[in-house]
């Protein structure tokens, strides 16, 4: 004979026999899982030790072709130095007799620039006098205002240095 406790023991195991299969049947499959999980990890790992990424290769090319790309650029840079440089020393030579006019008119920018600035708009005023005595006034004005108001900016930008 089954006594009552037997008899709710048996009720109660009963009622949990659906759950504990489904909780079994749960962490049976999650463990199949990580342990499939972990077996595709381990393998990759040793793919990848054995052949190297697949990105390797673009990472290889990429990487060539960049310092490529740096060793032009570097080549390009150095022979536009030099060209530069080349060009420098051609025009220093080529401007060498007029050494003497530049000092002169730096000579008078610095004593006395309204000297200068007179001394470049009588140029077209003479060329043009004996033509007309209106277009001689007006091309000196021209040439005064176009010489004056850059010299005028120098000795400013030149007093705020001092």
């Amino acid at each position: 004979m089954v006594g009552p406790l037997e008899a709710s023991w048996k009720a109660i195991t009963d009622t949990l026999a659906p759950v504990t299969t489904t909780v079994s049947s749960v962490a049976e499959k999650a463990g199949d899982t990580v342990v499939t999980a972990a077996r595709t990890t381990v393998l990759a790992k040793r793919d990848v030790d054995k052949q190297g990424t697949p990105l390797r290769d673009g990472i290889r090319a990429a990487r060539e072709s960049w310092n490529a790309a740096i060793r032009a650029a570097d080549g390009a840079a150095t022979s536009a130095a030099r060209e530069t440089n080349e060009f420098a020393t051609l025009a220093k030579a080529r401007t060498a007799p007029l050494a003497p006019f530049y000092t002169a008119v730096h000579d008078t920018y610095v004593a006395r620039p309204e000297a200068l600035v007179t001394g470049v708009a009588l140029v077209p005023f003479v060329a043009t006098l004996p033509f007309s005595k209106s277009l001689a006034v007006k091309n000196g004005a021209v040439a005064a205002l176009l010489v004056g108001a850059p010299v005028a900016a120098m000795k400013v930008l030149d007093s705020d240095r001092d």
